[in-house]
């Protein structure tokens, strides 16, 4: 009976030691992390951007395929550097997308640009990017029709899939010295794109057909890696 008791108050003690939430559901330490960031958060306007403040960072606020972040918007905007004492170290999936802006200036805090977050952005023909930069996500881009002014820092390691498809008003791109990754597409019907193309020897995969459909696709042949290849 004494046994039995004693391995009564060891289970008990065992579950009070748990992490529970409140509708009585024990969790592993990781899971009620990520439950404690995505609670913490909170929700900041600044200067008409919108922007979600989590613990440790910040980023523009995120959206979906049919919900922006940041709808509406118009004209230049620049995004904050910090907010709420927090660096602001991504643009947010689909934070941008169809909205009317002209020009972005995004800071030096920001290493990492995400999905579609400036898709379909008809009017935006200038982009200022940071040379802390390190990734363009998916369609990041994509579709921006009269988007001209675009310099590719050397810290970019990732171009996404379609990251600047369909930019018809590019007219050069300046491949990063320190890619790794260019995604499949990434700069298909840019059809003014001339010049010449040097993939640097940190090329580590190169996606199908990135510059289809622009004047410099039939010449890259087969990717030669860390060597000029010409128009």
């Amino acid at each position: 009976m004494k046994s039995k008791l004693i391995k009564t108050i060891a289970i008990s003690l065992c579950l009070l030691s748990l992490p529970i939430i409140d509708s009585g559901i024990i969790m592993g330490t990781n899971g009620i992390s990520r439950l404690l960031e995505v609670n913490a958060a909170t929700e900041v306007t600044v200067d008409g951007i919108k922007y979600t403040v989590y613990e440790e960072y910040a980023e523009t606020k995120a959206g979906t395929s049919s919900a922006y972040g940041n709808p509406g918007l118009t004209g230049d905007i620049a995004i904050q550097s910090e907010v709420q004492g927090k660096p602001v170290t991504k643009i947010g999936d689909f934070s941008f997308t169809c909205t009317s802006i002209t020009s972005v200036t995004i800071p030096d805090t920001v290493t990492d640009i995400g999905e579609q977050a400036f898709r379909f952005c008809s009017e935006l023909t200038t982009v200022n990017l940071p040379n802390s930069l390190e990734i363009i996500g998916e369609s990041a881009f994509g579709s921006c029709a009269t988007l001209a002014n675009i310099e590719l820092k050397d810290s970019i390691k990732i171009i996404g899939n379609s990251a600047f498809y369909g930019n018809t008003s590019l007219t050069s791109v300046h491949i990063p010295s320190n890619l790794e990754e260019l995604g499949e597409s990434a700069f298909q019907n840019c059809t003014n794109i001339s010049g010449s193309i040097v993939l640097p020897d940190t090329m580590v995969n190169i996606g199908r057909q990135p510059f289809r459909a622009t004047s410099i696709s039939s010449s890259l042949g087969n990717y030669i890696v860390g060597q000029s290849v010409d128009n």
